[in-house]
């Protein structure tokens, strides 16, 4: 498997002469860089993507930092793999300053992002990135979040019913690894909970096309059977819950009253951040609670015990 950086919440990094912070969704926030969208004639030269994928484009911009020294040119396009439509960011810079970030490794950098979230709430983060590397940024909104949908969501969850040892993870990993031989060679995986546990599972599974992985708040699991049971029932309630109420500003108010999130709640703008969040969770509700039982740490693959049996 690839080497793992964990990156531990709050945390200090430091690129060039600047020391930046990375965080978990629950500390202070997400790179703070301003970006202004300018006026421009964005000209796709060729595909962001190998050829090989089939890729649609639905949006070319640039934008411009403040410091008007670095364009960054940002795509949305969706790639097909064969269970998945997935909606992908991916943000390139024309200017590489001297010494940038990990020039030499060629690879995508590929942001994924928690439960509940969506790639836009590290389109900040992504954008300071993309200023210190040569390298593509890629943000992805995770199966059942966002803009990606299963193309046959009511055939996947029958395999749950009927199947006792389904896994859900295993599934979204089999597809992240077709994903990333669309994307490149060589692909760094930054994931923040869910995502870090995707990413780490996937690199056991599927490790070939993995340089590095970092991991922000990523659990390597639950291996205790009395735990996991617990854990299960406790996330079961909760997405029957969303299930039948939907993903409303309460239900999410409700899932940020335990102690990890205290800091996130005492935010000015965490009333505003719901608000977003509700607009970007736009799968169905039966899709989203399904995603949240399968994924439950007490459901999911124990990422201790799969590493150790390779």
């Amino acid at each position: 498997a690839p080497p793992i950086l964990s990156g531990l919440v709050g945390s200090e990094m430091c690129i060039r002469d600047s020391a930046f912070r990375y965080h978990g969704i629950s500390t202070e926030s997400w790179f703070q860089e301003k970006m202004a969208q300018v006026s421009c004639k964005a000209e796709l030269k060729g595909r962001v993507v190998p050829s090989k994928a089939h890729a649609t484009y639905t949006k070319a911009v640039s934008l411009q930092s403040t410091n008007d020294q670095v364009m960054i040119q940002q795509f949305r396009y969706s790639v097909s793999t064969s269970r998945i439509t997935w909606s992908i960011q991916q943000l390139r810079c024309n200017f590489f300053p001297e010494g940038a970030l990990m020039r030499k490794l060629k690879g995508p950098i590929i942001l994924l992002h928690g439960m509940f979230g969506s790639s836009s709430e590290m389109s900040d983060l992504a954008k300071r990135m993309s200023e210190k590397t040569s390298r593509p940024i890629v943000l992805i909104d995770l199966p059942g979040h966002g803009d990606t949908h299963w193309k046959s969501p009511d055939q996947l969850m029958e395999e749950a019913r009927v199947h006792p040892a389904f896994q859900l993870m295993e599934v979204m990993a089999e597809q992240l690894a077709e994903l990333l031989k669309l994307l490149g060679n060589g692909c760094t995986l930054v994931g923040y909970s869910l995502g870090a546990r995707l990413a780490l599972l996937t690199s056991i599974r599927y490790p070939d096309n993995i340089q590095n992985i970092v991991s922000i708040s990523g659990g390597l699991g639950i291996s205790d059977t009395d735990a996991r049971t617990s854990r299960r029932q406790a996330d079961k309630l909760i997405a029957e819950k969303l299930r039948k109420e939907g993903c409303t500003i309460d239900f999410l108010k409700e899932w940020y009253q335990a102690d990890l999130w205290e800091s996130l709640r005492d935010k000015p703008w965490f009333e505003s951040y719901l608000e977003e969040k509700v607009l970007q969770l736009r799968n169905s509700r039966d899709i989203l609670s399904f995603t949240l039982a399968e994924c439950s740490p007490g459901k999911a693959p124990c990422i201790q015990a799969v590493s150790n049996t390779h």
